[in-house]
């Protein structure tokens, strides 16, 4: 989504909108302290919410996974040389437009998700499903109980290596 790129973004309300799911890309918004995504279809957050400083989260009223539905979603696969070229140039931080690279190539770079190790990928990544604490997220937590504090997070690994270490860490919400 196109807002991912507002970086002066400070209140964020997506209440009622039927979302299935939020931009991967969230945690790129680094002023958001508000955001309320209540009364939606979300079944899991993005782990780039964890690296945000928010006031207030709002995400009551949404149908999240189930416990036991939290796993390794995708196992990794060899990068393209495509990917392996976009890896690069996100990596470096080059600059690219429709007017210099065609259209597709750009929604192609927008896509990247971030590792937690702050690598980028694209498809050849490890997708999974781990828990966060939505009470660390923010001061103000309004969630789907009040006595819930984990929700499903989806987060992309670009690695054996990453998932090895994520494994072995001694977070309490790794499955």
């Amino acid at each position: 989504m196109a807002f991912c790129n507002l970086k002066n973004l400070v209140h964020l309300k997506l209440d009622r909108n039927h979302l299935h799911m939020l931009p991967v890309n969230i945690g790129k918004l680094t002023s958001l302290r508000f955001l309320s995504a209540s009364h939606n279809q979300l079944k899991v957050l993005p782990f780039s919410l964890s690296k945000l400083k928010l006031e207030s989260v709002d995400v009551s009223e949404n149908p999240f996974l189930d416990q036991d539905e939290w796993n390794i979603v995708s196992k990794l696969t060899v990068p393209s040389l495509k990917e392996c070229a976009g890896i690069a140039a996100r990596k470096h931080r080059c600059s690219y437009s429709k007017e210099c690279i065609p259209s597709s190539l750009c929604v192609f770079l927008d896509t990247a998700k971030q590792c937690l190790c702050g690598n980028y990928c694209f498809k050849s990544c490890v997708h999974h499903i781990v828990t966060i604490n939505i009470h660390q997220l923010a001061h103000t937590v309004v969630s789907v109980c009040p006595t819930q504090s984990h929700i499903p997070a989806e987060g992309f690994l670009c690695s054996r290596k990453c998932l090895q270490k994520l494994q072995t860490s001694k977070r309490p919400h790794w499955r």
